[in-house]
C-alpha cells in the first residue's frame, strides 16, 4: 500500500454525506448515498459519486483522513476546480497517526448534466504532494442501471440467453420508457410500456435470438427511449463470445400452461467438429415456477438428447423456470429458458438504425 493509499484508506471505506435544497436520497442505496471509488493507481483520483441530485441541490461531503506517518503532515491548499464546490472547512496540521478531515458542500448547476470536477489537495509530503479528487453527480438525470455494460460470457452456437436489466428512476417525476434500438440484429428487448415512479424501478429483458454462426467476439449496444426531457435515452452493452464447437438446437423450452397433464420437451446438443457427443457434467432444472419435474440425459452419435418432463402445478398463474446444463468440454453452464407458450409481450426487434 502507498503512502497515497494509506493516507486516505478511510476515505475509501467511510464517507458521511447530508443533503439539503430539495436534493433527494436514493431510494436504492443505503445510507449514505455517498459511493466513493477507490483509486487503484496513483495518481488516479479518488472519486466521490453522488448519484442523482436535483438541478439547484446541495450535499455536503465529509472526507475523512488519516496521517499513517510517524511524522506531521501539513495540507497546505485545497482548491475546488468549479464555483459549484466550496470548502467550508479543513483540517490542515496531522499529527503522526491523527484522523481528520475535510468538509465540501456541492452545489448542484441549475440544469441537467453529469457532473464531473475535481478538489486538489496540496500537502506536505514529497511522495503525495498533489492529491486529486473527483466529484461525480447526475444531476437532474434520473435514470440509472446498475451494470449499463452486460457480458453474457462464453455462448454455444444456437444459445439464446436473456436477462433482466433494472432501470431505476431516482427523481421526483414519473418517465416512460418507449422503445428501444439495438445496433445488433440478433437482440430483442422487450418493454413494458408503463411508466416508473420515483423511487421505482422497471425492469427491461434483453434476448438474444441466434449468439453467431461462427466463434469470436460480439456486441450489441442497446439505446433505450425515453419522455424524459433532461434524459432522452439510457445506453446498454450486451457481450459475448461463441464456442462454435457445439451447437443447441433447442434454444428454448415452452409449456402449454392451461394443460393438466404432463409435458414433455426435448432439448438436443450437437458437437460441429467431430469430436465425440458432448459430454454432460450437470443438470438442473431451476427457478421453476407453477411447474415440478426432472431432466434426464441420453447421449448418442455426436449428439446429447435431453428429454424434461415437466407438470404444470394446479391454480398456477404463471409458468417458467430454467434448464441449466454444463458440458464437459465447454467452461460456462448453458441456460435454456421454460415460458408460456402463449406468452408474447411486447417485442422491440434490434433494427440497426
Amino acid at each position: 500500500m502507498t503512502m497515497l493509499q494509506e493516507l486516505f484508506a478511510a476515505a475509501m471505506t467511510t464517507a458521511v454525506l447530508t443533503t439539503s435544497g430539495g436534493a433527494r436520497q436514493s431510494p436504492h442505496s443505503d445510507p449514505p448515498v455517498l459511493r466513493p471509488i477507490p483509486s487503484h493507481h496513483v495518481p488516479e483520483p479518488l472519486t466521490y459519486d453522488l448519484g442523482y441530485i436535483a438541478p439547484g441541490g446541495e450535499r455536503t461531503i465529509e472526507v475523512p483522513i488519516t496521517n499513517p506517518l510517524d511524522a506531521w503532515v501539513w495540507i497546505r491548499k485545497v482548491t475546488p476546480e468549479c464555483p459549484c464546490m466550496q470548502v467550508l472547512d479543513a483540517q490542515t496540521e496531522f499529527k503522526p497517526f491523527e484522523s481528520g478531515g475535510i468538509r465540501i458542500k456541492f452545489i448542484a448547476p441549475d440544469k441537467p448534466v453529469h457532473y464531473s470536477k475535481r478538489v486538489h489537495l496540496v500537502t506536505s509530503h514529497p511522495e503525495f504532494e498533489h492529491i486529486p479528487i473527483t466529484i461525480t453527480a447526475r444531476v437532474g438525470v434520473p435514470l440509472w442501471v446498475e451494470r449499463s455494460t452486460i457480458d453474457l460470457g462464453t455462448l454455444i452456437l444456437g444459445e439464446q440467453p436473456e436477462v433482466q436489466v433494472p432501470i431505476m428512476n431516482d427523481g421526483e417525476e414519473t418517465v416512460r420508457l418507449a422503445y428501444a434500438v439495438s445496433d445488433n440484429r440478433s437482440v430483442i428487448a422487450r418493454l413494458l410500456k408503463r411508466v416508473i415512479e420515483p423511487g421505482e424501478r422497471q425492469a427491461i429483458t434483453l434476448s438474444l435470438t441466434e449468439a453467431a454462426s461462427t466463434a469470436g467476439r460480439r456486441e450489441a449496444r442497446i439505446t433505450i427511449h425515453t419522455n424524459c426531457a433532461a434524459q432522452r435515452t439510457v445506453q446498454l452493452n450486451l457481450r459475448w463470445s461463441v464456442d462454435d464447437r457445439f451447437r443447441l438446437l433447442t434454444p428454448i423450452i415452452e409449456i402449454e400452461p392451461d394443460r393438466s397433464s404432463p409435458q414433455t420437451a426435448v432439448v438436443t446438443i450437437e458437437t460441429m467438429r467431430g469430436i465425440g457427443s458432448p459430454a454432460i457434467r450437470t443438470i438442473e432444472l431451476a427457478n421453476l415456477v407453477g411447474l415440478t419435474g426432472t431432466a434426464r440425459p441420453l447421449t448418442s452419435g455426436g449428439r446429447t438428447t435431453l428429454t424434461c418432463r415437466l407438470d404444470v402445478t394446479a391454480g398456477a398463474a404463471t409458468v417458467g423456470g430454467m434448464l441449466i446444463v454444463e458440458l464437459a468440454e465447454h467452461g460456462p453452464p448453458i441456460h435454456i429458458p421454460i415460458r408460456p407458450v402463449a406468452q408474447d409481450p411486447q417485442r422491440h426487434a434490434a433494427t440497426g438504425h
